[in-house]
C-alpha cells in the first residue's frame, strides 16, 4: 500500500472524512463547498490562494454565521493518521479550534510515515512559533459516560489530499 493510502486509511480510522484530488480541482471544489458559508475563516498562503481564485471571500477572523474554516497543513503522518498544522501570522492557532466543521488542505508530497521522520525535519520545524498534532474530530464525554463531539474543538473534520495533477493521483490511488 502506498504511503498516501496508509495514511488516508489511518484518518479514516480517526473519524476524517477524506478526500484525494488533483490540484486543478481544488478551486471549485472550495467554491462549491463553501460559497454559502462565506466570507470563511482561513489560514496559510496557499489555502487563500486557492479561496481567492475561487472567489469565497476570507475573513481574519471567526465568523459566527459559518461553521467552516479552512486549514493548510504542513505535514501528514501515515502512521498515527493525524496533521501537523504550523502556527503563525498566516495561520492564527485558533483556525483548529473554534469551527464546528474543519477542513484540512494538504499537498501529497508532505505525508510522511511516522512521527520520528516528521521530528527529523528540525530546523524546518523550528522556523514555525507553535505547532499542532490533529488526530480526529474533538471528542469528550460527560459525567454520564456519554460522547460528546466539538466541545473543545471541530466536530467534524475533513482533509482533502492534493496531488500535483490526475496522473499524480492516480499512481497514488490503489484501493481508494
Amino acid at each position: 500500500m502506498s504511503l498516501p493510502d496508509r495514511f488516508l486509511e489511518a484518518l479514516r480510522e480517526n473519524d476524517w472524512q477524506v478526500r484525494r484530488m488533483a490540484e486543478d480541482q481544488v478551486s471549485e471544489a472550495l467554491r462549491r463547498l463553501l460559497e454559502e458559508h462565506a466570507p470563511v475563516p482561513a489560514g496559510g498562503r496557499w489555502v487563500r490562494a486557492w479561496l481567492q481564485v475561487a472567489g469565497v471571500p476570507i475573513a481574519g477572523e471567526p465568523v459566527a454565521t459559518c461553521p467552516w474554516a479552512v486549514a493548510e497543513a504542513a505535514y501528514g503522518v501515515a502512521e498515527t493518521g493525524g496533521v501537523a498544522l504550523g502556527f503563525g501570522p498566516d495561520q492564527p492557532p485558533w483556525i483548529s479550534l473554534v469551527p464546528d466543521r474543519l477542513l484540512v488542505l494538504l499537498p501529497a508530497q508532505r505525508v510522511v510515515p511516522d512521527l520520528a521522520t516528521l521530528f527529523q525535519r528540525g530546523s524546518e520545524l523550528r522556523r514555525v512559533p507553535a505547532w499542532t498534532l490533529i488526530h480526529g474530530p474533538s471528542v469528550t464525554a460527560d459525567i454520564e459516560k456519554e460522547i460528546v463531539r466539538g466541545v473543545h474543538g471541530p466536530a467534524e473534520v475533513h482533509l482533502w489530499l492534493v496531488f500535483g495533477d490526475a496522473r499524480e493521483m492516480s499512481e497514488f490511488h490503489e484501493d481508494f
